[in-house]
Protein backbone atom coordinates (compact mmCIF):
# COMPACT_ATOMS: atom_id res chain seq x y z
CA UNK A 1 0.00 0.00 0.00
CA UNK A 2 2.28 2.98 -1.07
CA UNK A 3 0.04 5.67 -1.17
CA UNK A 4 -0.67 9.01 0.56
CA UNK A 5 -2.42 8.65 3.63
CA UNK A 6 -5.69 10.75 1.78
CA UNK A 7 -5.49 7.63 -0.82
CA UNK A 8 -5.16 5.15 1.95
CA UNK A 9 -8.26 6.63 4.18
CA UNK A 10 -10.49 6.85 0.41
CA UNK A 11 -9.12 2.95 0.09
CA UNK A 12 -10.40 2.08 3.84
CA UNK A 13 -13.87 3.71 2.88
CA UNK A 14 -14.56 1.69 0.08
CA UNK A 15 -12.84 -1.77 1.79
CA UNK A 16 -15.09 -0.82 5.11
CA UNK A 17 -18.37 -0.11 2.93
CA UNK A 18 -17.11 -3.88 0.97
CA UNK A 19 -17.33 -5.16 4.50
CA UNK A 20 -20.89 -4.09 5.18
CA UNK A 21 -22.17 -5.13 2.11
CA UNK A 22 -20.45 -8.56 2.49
CA UNK A 23 -22.12 -8.91 5.94
CA UNK A 24 -25.55 -7.66 4.30
CA UNK A 25 -25.54 -10.67 2.06
CA UNK A 26 -24.13 -13.13 4.34
CA UNK A 27 -27.29 -12.30 6.46
CA UNK A 28 -29.40 -13.50 3.77
CA UNK A 29 -27.20 -15.86 2.03
CA UNK A 30 -25.04 -17.03 5.09
CA UNK A 31 -23.80 -20.79 3.36
CA UNK A 32 -22.73 -18.87 -0.05
CA UNK A 33 -19.04 -20.43 -0.47
CA UNK A 34 -18.28 -17.30 -3.04
CA UNK A 35 -19.18 -14.48 -0.40
CA UNK A 36 -17.72 -16.38 2.44
CA UNK A 37 -13.94 -15.90 0.47
CA UNK A 38 -14.60 -12.52 -1.04
CA UNK A 39 -15.67 -11.06 2.28
CA UNK A 40 -12.11 -12.84 3.20
CA UNK A 41 -10.26 -11.55 0.48
CA UNK A 42 -11.80 -7.71 1.70
CA UNK A 43 -10.61 -8.55 5.36
CA UNK A 44 -6.96 -9.46 4.10
CA UNK A 45 -6.45 -6.23 2.36
CA UNK A 46 -7.55 -4.33 5.42
CA UNK A 47 -5.19 -6.57 7.27
CA UNK A 48 -2.67 -4.79 4.85
CA UNK A 49 -3.57 -1.82 5.15
CA UNK A 50 -3.88 -1.56 8.97
CA UNK A 51 -0.05 -3.34 8.97
CA UNK A 52 1.17 -0.44 6.39
CA UNK A 53 -0.30 2.16 9.10
CA UNK A 54 1.52 0.05 11.93
CA UNK A 55 -1.51 -0.99 13.17
CA UNK A 56 -2.51 -4.66 14.52
CA UNK A 57 -3.77 -6.67 11.67
CA UNK A 58 -4.50 -9.80 13.19
CA UNK A 59 -8.19 -9.58 14.20
CA UNK A 60 -8.89 -9.07 10.42
CA UNK A 61 -7.02 -11.90 9.87
CA UNK A 62 -8.38 -13.74 12.01
CA UNK A 63 -11.87 -12.68 10.77
CA UNK A 64 -10.57 -13.63 7.20
CA UNK A 65 -9.61 -17.13 8.47
CA UNK A 66 -12.75 -18.00 10.02
CA UNK A 67 -14.48 -16.70 6.46
CA UNK A 68 -12.17 -18.98 4.65
CA UNK A 69 -12.61 -22.09 7.34
CA UNK A 70 -16.58 -21.80 6.67
CA UNK A 71 -16.19 -22.09 3.00
CA UNK A 72 -14.20 -25.20 3.04
CA UNK A 73 -15.97 -26.42 5.79
CA UNK A 74 -18.74 -25.95 3.05
CA UNK A 75 -16.43 -27.37 -0.14
CA UNK A 76 -13.06 -28.75 1.11
CA UNK A 77 -11.91 -29.46 -1.95
CA UNK A 78 -11.58 -25.86 -2.96
CA UNK A 79 -8.05 -24.97 -3.71
CA UNK A 80 -8.49 -21.23 -4.11
CA UNK A 81 -9.86 -20.84 -0.97
CA UNK A 82 -6.78 -22.83 1.00
CA UNK A 83 -4.63 -20.68 -0.78
CA UNK A 84 -6.13 -17.93 0.35
CA UNK A 85 -6.17 -19.38 3.80
CA UNK A 86 -2.60 -20.37 3.52
CA UNK A 87 -1.33 -16.48 2.62
CA UNK A 88 -3.15 -15.06 5.59
CA UNK A 89 -1.70 -17.69 7.44
CA UNK A 90 1.80 -16.57 6.39
CA UNK A 91 0.86 -12.89 6.93
CA UNK A 92 -0.33 -13.47 10.64
CA UNK A 93 2.69 -15.59 10.90
CA UNK A 94 4.95 -12.76 10.28
CA UNK A 95 3.13 -10.34 12.36
CA UNK A 96 3.78 -12.41 15.67
CA UNK A 97 6.90 -13.02 14.44
CA UNK A 98 7.98 -9.31 14.77
CA UNK A 99 5.57 -8.60 17.53
CA UNK A 100 7.00 -11.60 20.18
CA UNK A 101 4.66 -13.98 19.36
CA UNK A 102 5.33 -17.55 18.48
CA UNK A 103 4.32 -18.21 14.98
CA UNK A 104 5.39 -21.29 14.90
CA UNK A 105 1.55 -22.89 14.60
CA UNK A 106 0.63 -20.03 12.15
CA UNK A 107 3.86 -21.22 10.10
CA UNK A 108 2.81 -24.73 10.22
CA UNK A 109 -0.91 -24.50 9.06
CA UNK A 110 0.31 -22.27 6.39
CA UNK A 111 3.15 -24.13 5.00
CA UNK A 112 0.15 -26.88 5.42
CA UNK A 113 -2.30 -25.58 2.82
CA UNK A 114 0.18 -24.13 0.53
CA UNK A 115 1.86 -27.57 0.17
CA UNK A 116 -1.44 -29.17 -0.41
CA UNK A 117 -2.42 -26.09 -3.23
CA UNK A 118 1.27 -26.67 -4.52
CA UNK A 119 0.67 -30.19 -4.97
CA UNK A 120 -2.56 -30.27 -6.79
CA UNK A 121 -0.29 -27.50 -8.96
CA UNK A 122 -3.07 -24.61 -8.32
CA UNK A 123 -2.07 -21.63 -8.99
CA UNK A 124 1.22 -22.52 -8.85
CA UNK A 125 3.72 -19.60 -9.35
CA UNK A 126 2.14 -17.47 -6.69
CA UNK A 127 1.55 -20.50 -4.18
CA UNK A 128 5.36 -20.71 -4.69
CA UNK A 129 6.24 -17.35 -3.95
CA UNK A 130 3.83 -16.94 -1.01
CA UNK A 131 5.59 -20.32 0.84
CA UNK A 132 9.14 -19.01 -0.33
CA UNK A 133 8.24 -16.15 1.44
CA UNK A 134 6.90 -17.53 4.84
CA UNK A 135 10.00 -20.52 4.41
CA UNK A 136 12.18 -16.82 4.15
CA UNK A 137 10.58 -15.35 7.30
CA UNK A 138 10.39 -18.63 8.64
CA UNK A 139 14.17 -18.68 8.59
CA UNK A 140 14.59 -15.23 9.95
CA UNK A 141 12.13 -15.64 13.02
CA UNK A 142 15.08 -18.72 13.86
CA UNK A 143 17.70 -17.12 13.53
CA UNK A 144 16.81 -14.45 15.66
CA UNK A 145 15.74 -16.61 18.46
CA UNK A 146 19.76 -17.87 18.03
CA UNK A 147 18.36 -20.84 16.19
CA UNK A 148 19.46 -21.98 12.78
CA UNK A 149 17.26 -20.74 9.84
CA UNK A 150 19.80 -22.30 7.18
CA UNK A 151 16.81 -25.66 6.53
CA UNK A 152 14.24 -22.71 6.06
CA UNK A 153 16.05 -20.55 4.19
CA UNK A 154 16.72 -23.73 1.82
CA UNK A 155 13.91 -24.37 1.44
CA UNK A 156 12.59 -20.75 0.30
CA UNK A 157 15.54 -20.97 -2.55
CA UNK A 158 13.83 -24.16 -3.91
CA UNK A 159 10.53 -22.37 -3.87
CA UNK A 160 11.89 -19.81 -5.81
CA UNK A 161 13.86 -21.74 -8.55
CA UNK A 162 10.90 -22.91 -9.34
CA UNK A 163 9.44 -19.63 -9.58
CA UNK A 164 12.62 -18.61 -11.74
CA UNK A 165 12.24 -22.18 -14.30
CA UNK A 166 8.68 -21.85 -14.46
CA UNK A 167 8.00 -17.80 -15.11
CA UNK A 168 11.51 -16.19 -15.61
CA UNK A 169 9.84 -12.91 -16.08
CA UNK A 170 8.58 -12.86 -12.40
CA UNK A 171 11.13 -10.50 -10.89
CA UNK A 172 9.87 -11.72 -7.19
CA UNK A 173 11.25 -15.31 -7.99
CA UNK A 174 14.55 -13.55 -8.39
CA UNK A 175 14.30 -11.12 -5.48
CA UNK A 176 13.62 -14.17 -2.91
CA UNK A 177 15.97 -16.30 -4.33
CA UNK A 178 18.43 -13.48 -3.50
CA UNK A 179 16.89 -13.00 0.13
CA UNK A 180 17.05 -16.48 0.82
CA UNK A 181 20.82 -16.90 -0.65
CA UNK A 182 22.31 -13.83 1.78
CA UNK A 183 20.60 -15.09 4.76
Amino acid sequence: FYQSDDGRIRLQVRLEDALADFEAVRERRPNERRVLVLDGLVRGLMAELFAAKGLDPCPRIREALALYQRALDLRPDLADTRAHRGRSLSALAEWQGSHGEDPGPSYELAEKDLGEVIRLDIDRVPNLLTRGDLFNHRGTWEDERGGDGRAWYERAIADFERVVTLAPEDSEGWRGRAIARLA
